[in-house]
């Protein structure tokens, strides 16, 4: 009979049925913020036991009795690396001058000579990329014991993907010599070549993949009960944008490291930024719209007052983080040491996106306390209002511990812990997946009061209540609209 039931409602499109939100029971909603919080727990730890994400070894020691030949570029020293496979994804070579404890600080823009050769077995041969001998880099140092008196590292090389089995560099110094006759480095310089821990590389590529394929999964059963079970006018708000969330979820899980790492053009890089930004981006504007709706009814919802200012806040921000990592991305395939700092106009850029990030994190608080404001005046339709706070607490569960994972990254000196790296993966699948549950359809249907309101986009508000009249309800919204 159950079996039966199901397939007749899968049939029957001509209802409209509520959110299964609105109907489960409290300790049901209860039991399912432990469980989410328990999943977290539980992935977060898993994520805890996996290798260091980077893998350094360095060459460090006192130069010899001839240490200015080393300083006027008469001399080269080289490092060569140990074997690697095609795991470690990629390398980059870094050097460390160190100053004298008399020194305050030091900035210049070093020249360097770099030769770089490849081995495979016995065969060794010169890296192509490596024509532009002489790099000119930034040497920025500050007498601060803490770092022992180290510069900051230079970056001097870098390839992706890994084409050899060895890699040997070779430096020579150009314009220092004066410099270190003036006592401002000390005989003591360190050679590192940093590469991506292999155990790493397959544990990311392996989570990936489970996430990308349950994403999908997921996307293809939302679809399936959303269109056997409710007609395309019934459809609510809040299944339009899981659907979108859940489309932008396939592309934040999909594997796009692997072919940049593996692919000797820039356009993978170009993609996974996309995914990554695209993604964050439309979740952030997704809880917008969803704590927005809770102040403004199904017909007020304008494009021009309630979406437009939500899309160009979010557009705005999205459109700086990508040309910001995108141009990074792009560049780093002339120059593998271009960084961030170096786009044009980053500082400009820093101080816009400070501003637009700040600019939507106060609408979401504005919509939350707009929404508490109603919820406690009793303004707010009592049928719907646990739509509402349940969706913020599963919202600020996350927020919570996204901030706490933030700012492990920010905290730590060198970030090198795959939680770091990783987290973000399960706290965002395991989010829309409950998000998922909370608004597929029940299988109980609206009743005909409130269907006299299914042409209003089916929001988190039915006009017609039994406690406040139309004419109440629409002044109750427009003073706080007001305010």
């Amino acid at each position: 009979r159950k079996i039966y039931f199901i397939i007749n409602t899968m049939q029957n499109r001509s209802n409209n049925y509520k959110l299964l939100l609105d109907v489960l029971p409290r300790a049901t909603l209860i039991l399912s913020f432990f469980l989410f919080i328990i999943t977290i727990l539980l992935a977060q730890g898993v994520i805890y036991f996996a290798p260091q994400v980077y893998t350094t070894e360095g060459n460090k020691g006192k130069l010899d009795y001839e240490t200015k030949a080393y300083f006027n570029g008469s001399r080269a020293f080289e490092f060569t690396s140990s074997k690697l496979d095609a795991y470690n994804f990629q390398i980059k070579y870094y050097l460390l001058l160190k100053t004298t404890p008399v020194l305050s600080s030091f900035e210049k823009i070093g020249e360097f000579e770099v030769i770089v050769k490849g081995m495979q077995g016995t065969e060794v041969k010169g890296i192509s990329n490596s024509k532009n001998l002489v790099h000119k880099r930034p040497i920025r140092c500050k007498n601060n014991i803490k770092n022992g008196y180290f510069c900051e590292p230079i970056q001097l090389f870098g390839e992706k993907p890994i084409n050899y089995e060895q890699y040997t560099v070779s430096v020579r110094m150009k314009n220092l010599q004066k410099e270190f006759e003036e006592n401002i480095f000390d005989d003591l310089i360190v050679s590192e070549f940093e590469t991506i821990n292999p155990l790493y590389s397959k544990f990311e590529l392996v989570l990936r993949i489970i996430y990308f394929i349950s994403s999908l999964v997921l996307l293809c059963l939302f679809i399936l009960l959303l269109t056997k079970r409710v007609s395309p006018k019934y459809v609510k708000t809040e299944q339009k944008w899981v659907f979108a969330v859940l489309i932008s979820l396939c592309f934040f899980n999909f594997p796009s490291q692997a072919l940049d790492y593996r692919s000797y053009t820039w356009i993978f890089s170009i993609i996974e930024i996309l995914s990554l930004s695209t993604s964050c981006c439309l979740l952030v504007l997704f809880i917008m719209v969803i704590s927005h709706s809770a102040v403004v009814v199904p017909k007020n919802r304008k494009f021009l007052s309630f979406y437009l200012p939500k899309l160009l806040a979010v557009g705005t921000f999205w459109l700086l983080i990508t040309i910001a990592f995108g141009w990074e991305r792009f560049n780093q395939y002339k120059d593998p040491s271009y960084s961030i700092t170096e786009v044009p106009f980053y500082g400009q850029l820093r101080i816009v996106g400070a501003i637009v990030l700040l600019i939507c994190i106060f609408m979401v608080v504005y919509y939350i306390a707009r929404g508490i404001g109603m919820y406690t005046s009793k303004k707010m339709n009592q049928n719907y209002s646990n739509r509402f706070i349940n969706f913020w607490i599963l919202t600020i569960l996350v927020l919570i511990t996204l901030s706490i994972n933030l700012g492990t990254i920010l905290l730590a000196k060198n970030a090198n812990n795959a939680t770091q790296f990783l987290s973000i993966f399960p706290i965002f699948n395991y989010y829309v997946l409950i998000l998922v549950m909370f608004f597929l359809p029940s299988a109980q249907v609206e009743s005909d009061l409130n269907e006299r309101s299914l042409n209003d986009d089916g929001g988190l508000f039915d006009l017609q209540m039994d406690t406040v009249d139309d004419k109440e309800l629409s002044l109750a919204y427009e003073s706080e609209d007001q305010f």
